[in-house]
């Protein structure tokens, strides 16, 4: 296991750091404080472009605590197998559905999807070879924003994840002054 800060382990870093060497519109969010981390693990300059620039997920071998509703697209590998998943954010969404919230009761808010396999049912066709990464990204990116009702739903569940958490706060504080 690797070194641990906060009881989360940051062998992620080296999946990430691989992602930034195979494909070069990828770079770290320089943003490391809790909110810059929460918007996303690394920035995308669409298709080499700075003009369009978008955050993505990064996981490595098991899909723990996956945040649909971000609208992300979201990037793993798993290097046991060597295998690269690309989930655009409209099908990251689906993939929620049905499903156990992860640390709560809302799988919109929070997922987990174990280790993707390339001959699984559910994960095949996100699989890629790691020279189409990039690429996968681009379109996956694209998918995401063109669908629009999708995109627009989670960006209204965004504002009221944020307005419900101001309201408890602000309860709690009359409550317990």
């Amino acid at each position: 296991m690797g070194e641990k800060i906060m009881g989360i382990t940051k062998d992620g870093d080296k999946v990430e750091q691989k992602l930034e060497d195979i494909a070069r519109s990828i770079e770290d969010n320089p943003d490391k404080s809790g909110a810059g981390k929460a918007k996303g693990d690394k920035i995308v300059n669409h298709r080499n472009n700075k003009a369009t620039q978008y955050y993505i997920e990064v996981k490595k071998k098991t899909w723990n605590q996956c945040r649909p509703y971000k609208y992300l697209v979201n990037v793993g590998h798993n290097p046991d197998t060597g295998d690269w998943f690309v989930v655009p954010p409209d099908e990251m969404v689906m993939l929620s559905i049905g499903k156990k919230g992860q640390h709560a009761r809302d799988s919109l808010e929070c997922a987990g999807h174990n280790v993707p396999t390339k001959n699984s049912k559910k994960w095949k066709k996100y699989w890629c070879a790691e020279s189409e990464v990039e690429k996968k990204i681009w379109e996956a990116y694209e998918q995401g924003e063109r669908n629009k009702k999708l995109k627009e739903y989670c960006d209204d569940y965004k504002k009221k994840l944020k307005e419900r958490a101001e309201q408890t706060q602000a309860e709690l504080q009359l409550l317990c002054g």
